[in-house]
């Protein structure tokens, strides 16, 4: 009824055949094109198409997949971008494995709401006071640093105790954290379908000013979201500290750009309001596929980086155009 009442204020006159079938031409031969170059690239790389590599893409792919689930919610809730995920990853990967004294489920719990709750006060005020979430989150990032800096004094942290091996074991040969991001892919792909906190977040997404006049708790909506990206970073934080069996402040590395392109790639709006978890899964595969496209074939990091940069760039430009068409 809500989604009736929000979208009730836009004919579908207004958009016309014409228009949407250009722009979905135009979508779909970009991804063709896409398609089409990397299979290209696939069969001229060696080992590329080998098992032990589609196994060490997916393995590549999975925590940035779950740090982009979480990006994902975040940026549905109405174009938000955290700036933070790698910080909150590698603080939480430090979180997880100083818990691990107090066992493997412990350590797994306090991690997760130490993520969740860091994200969830960077929510409540975007949500409540409109903030500027790129300017709040690189703020939220300097100041996690400074705190983790002051308590660790920069040096890295070792596991506590012992458990987290099991974070590393293997299911069918993949590694738990392949199956650990196809779980939560699915099960937040039914949240944000099939549940009303995951319409509403996309409600929010689609018109902010729409959902306040519609009654829509705006500010718990958006903090909600942000909890679960915050808590979806966690996991991958704790993925982080287990497969390197030690933490610092640089173990996210690329994290929050690799996640926003994995997030962009798979189609979700960066406006908010429209994607899906189960095309983030997708968009992390083809970034990893690329990116072991681009180490099989020897560039250099920074090359690899721009054209993962020029990827991203395309596809926002390609959304764009897409809208643009669709409101001719």
């Amino acid at each position: 009824m809500i989604a009736e009442e929000m979208r009730a204020g836009v004919p579908a006159a207004a958009v016309p055949v014409g228009g949407r079938r250009r722009a979905g031409a135009l979508s779909l031969a970009g991804a063709g094109l896409l398609l089409v170059g990397l299979a290209v690239l696939a069969i001229d790389t060696e080992r590329f198409l080998t098992l032990d590599n589609v196994r060490a893409i997916l393995s590549s792919a999975s925590i940035v997949g779950i740090a982009a689930l979480g990006a994902t919610a975040v940026m549905l809730a109405g174009g938000q971008v955290s700036l933070a995920t790698a910080t909150l990853a590698s603080v939480t990967a430090m979180i997880f494995l100083a818990l691990l004294g107090a066992g493997l489920v412990p350590a797994i719990a306090g991690t997760l709401a130490a993520g969740a709750l860091a994200y969830a006060v960077l929510g409540w005020l975007v949500g409540v006071f409109a903030v500027n979430p790129i300017v709040l989150t690189v703020g939220a990032g300097s100041l996690l640093t400074g705190l983790t800096v002051a308590i660790t004094g920069g040096d890295q942290v070792t596991p506590a105790g012992g458990g987290f091996s099991t974070l590393n074991d293997r299911i069918l040969t993949l590694p738990v954290s392949v199956w650990t991001f196809f779980a939560l892919a699915l099960v937040l792909h039914v949240v944000l379908t099939r549940t009303a906190v995951g319409q509403r977040i996309s409600l929010v997404g689609e018109s902010r000013p729409t959902a306040i006049a519609a009654g829509l708790p705006v500010g718990a909506i958006v903090t909600g979201a942000f909890a679960i990206g915050g808590a979806l970073t966690a996991v991958a934080g704790m993925f982080l500290g287990a497969v390197n069996t030690n933490a610092s402040l640089e173990v996210g590395g690329n994290l929050t750009f690799d996640a926003i392109a994995a997030v962009l790639v798979g189609g979700t709006a960066i406006a908010g309001g429209s994607g899906s978890a189960l095309r983030t899964l997708s968009g992390a595969l083809v970034v990893a596929a690329i990116s072991d496209l681009l180490v099989l074939r020897g560039y250099a990091t920074g090359t690899q980086t721009c054209i993962k940069g020029l990827l991203v760039l395309l596809v926002v430009l390609g959304v764009h155009l897409r809208r643009t068409g669709a409101g001719r």
